[in-house]
């Protein structure tokens, strides 16, 4: 049921920036509508929130009062349920999200993970859709370095002093060009810089602080840094063999 409530969450633009009266509505419909619940209890949306990696509101019963004062939340027997008015905002707000990620084609990018580089796939997949944000964040910019050394056969050093060995304008172990005019010299040194940036600034971090992601879009966004990184590792000019 997480990588469903992922894919949820996902859908919705700006879920983690609303409102906490919104995020529990969110939640409601989540477990009503989407999987067919007739109602939720407490309980049962405490629930979603520990599978989200979210904390649960400190006024987590206000939020439900004032859900319930403005008319969205029906007290049931058991539990709840959201008002038709509530479910219809609802889903005017999913749709105008799914329209606006179709412009970018985000949304299919999110969901499907199918156009993520290969070795993205291998080494995080399992950890993004289990909610292992920061876990499939250094994974995938560990096989970043990891290629990086594969291609290059360069293992003795590693990080920022690997890629610029690795890169270097003046004497590249790996090109992505030719170098024959200023342009491809430039792009030579930036992408040099941004792999640099990538070990640096991303998998480093990752790797040493106790760092916690819970947005996972924001964690899909360094997963396709990281494809893209890889894709271009992937494009670069090959080496001539005798």
């Amino acid at each position: 049921m997480r990588k469903k409530l992922n894919e949820f969450i996902i859908s919705i633009k700006d879920f983690y920036s609303a409102p906490d009266s919104d995020k529990v509505a969110f939640f409601i419909y989540f477990h009503t509508e989407v999987l067919k619940n007739p109602e939720i209890n407490t309980k049962e949306l405490k629930s979603l929130y520990d599978l989200a990696d979210l904390p649960t509101p400190q006024n987590f019963g206000g939020e439900i009062k004032r859900l319930r004062r403005t008319n969205n939340l029906i007290k049931t027997k058991t539990g709840y349920k959201l008002s038709r008015s509530a479910k219809e905002s609802i889903v005017s707000q999913l749709k105008a999200s799914n329209k606006s990620f179709s412009k970018r084609t985000a949304s299919k990018i999110t969901l499907s993970f199918e156009s993520l580089h290969p070795l993205v796939k291998k080494v995080s997949r399992s950890l993004f859709e289990d909610g292992h944000y920061s876990q499939a964040i250094f994974e995938a910019y560990k096989a970043v370095v990891n290629e990086v050394k594969n291609v290059s056969g360069v293992r003795n050093i590693d990080g920022k002093q690997l890629m610029e060995r690795v890169f270097s304008v003046n004497n590249p172990i790996v090109k992505f060009n030719n170098l024959q005019t200023q342009s491809e010299q430039d792009e030579q040194v930036g992408l040099m810089f941004l792999f640099s940036g990538a070990a640096l600034g991303i998998r480093n971090p990752k790797a040493h602080d106790n760092i916690i992601q819970k947005d996972n879009l924001r964690a899909l966004e360094y997963l396709s840094f990281a494809s893209l990184l890889l894709k271009r590792l992937d494009e670069r000019v090959k080496r001539k063999t005798n």
